[in-house]
Order: structure tokens, then sequence, then C-alpha cells
């Protein structure tokens, strides 16, 4: 199997789509706003409270990136990541960082601010679900020495809508950094 084969591209943008939900529609501000919220849960570290709005048979993934000539595509692995996760494993991470002695690596938490930007959605064949798509800047700080590390990524997600509110199906994270300058990835995305 040649290397080729073992790397895919983000899925590309649909500028155009007729599926597309324009800013004018207020399903497009109530998605938005899910978005907003959902990384306002994470920089306030209300884990258990994020965990709530993913559902049950969630898919959260983050491709390893490698650097790769133009003629390759983007150069994301078709075979390793750096999440993989199921919402039960979700689960247990935040279980290990909040609920024991043992989530040394985030004590004290991380300080992190999540910028969500360039927001696009659309319809899908389900009508309780919807593709979204945007950017994310994270800042993160762990010291008292002012250093702020930064990562930047697409998201592509499926949110469902439920009784209670829209839920996340599916998240793809495709990062833009091929090295994480990071002492680890004990945050969520």
């Amino acid at each position: 199997m040649s290397a080729l084969t073992l790397l895919t591209n983000a899925p590309d943008i649909e500028l155009a789509s007729k599926d597309r939900i324009r800013a004018r529609d207020p399903l497009y501000w109530e998605l938005h706003e899910f978005l907003e919220d959902e990384a306002a849960l994470l920089d306030t570290q209300h884990l258990t409270e994020w965990l709530e709005l993913l559902a049950d048979d969630v898919r959260y993934r983050m491709p390893v990136r490698v650097s790769v000539h133009r003629a390759m595509g983007d150069g994301f692995s078709r075979r390793m990541y750096f999440y993989n996760d199921t919402k039960k494993v979700l689960g247990m991470r935040i279980q290990r960082l909040i609920g024991t002695k043992n989530g040394w690596v985030e004590d004290p938490p991380s300080r992190t601010a999540r910028f969500v930007s360039g927001v696009r959605a659309y319809r899908t064949d389900k009508p309780d679900e919807y593709r979204v798509e945007s950017n994310l800047l994270l800042t993160r700080s762990r010291s008292d020495l002012g250093e702020v590390k930064l990562l930047t990524a697409r998201r592509h997600d499926v949110l469902r809508q439920t009784q209670t509110g829209p839920q996340i199906a599916r998240r793809e994270i495709y990062l833009n950094q091929t090295t994480i300058d990071m002492h680890n990835l004990a945050i969520f995305l």
C-alpha cells in the first residue's frame, strides 16, 4: 500500500450548496449559538455539562496531519488519530480529570479561550441533523510564566436536534498544525 493511500483530505467547503442554511434563517443562529455555548462550557471547565451536549452515539475524531506536497492533498491520516473517541471514552477521560487524583496532567487546569468563527451550516438527508463547519482558535495557558499556546483547526460536526436542543452526533477536527506545541492534549476541541 502506498503512502498516498494512507492520507486523506478534509472535506471540501460547499459555499454554494442548495442545502446551506443562510444567516437570515433563525436555525443558523440557533446552531451558531450552540457552538458558542459549547465553547463557554469547555472554557469554564464545565466538563460534565459539556458531555451532556454529546449524543450517545457520538464519534469524536481528530486525525494526525503530516506535511505533504500539494499534489498529495491535505495530509490527514486515515489510520492515526489524536482522538478517536466514543461518548463512553470521553466520559472516562472527564472522570479521570475531575473525579480522581490521577488527573494531574490538568491540575491545575489549563486556562483556555475558544474562538469559534466561520460557521457554515447545511441541511442533511435526515430532517433532525445538520452538518456544521466552523473554524476554531484555541488559546491555552498552563503556567505563571505568561506563555500562551495556540491551536487552530477546522471542525466538521453533525448536530442532531433533540427535544432538549442540539447535540453533537459527530465531530471531525482537522488541525492546521502538524506539530502540536503543547505538553499534552488533555483538553477538548
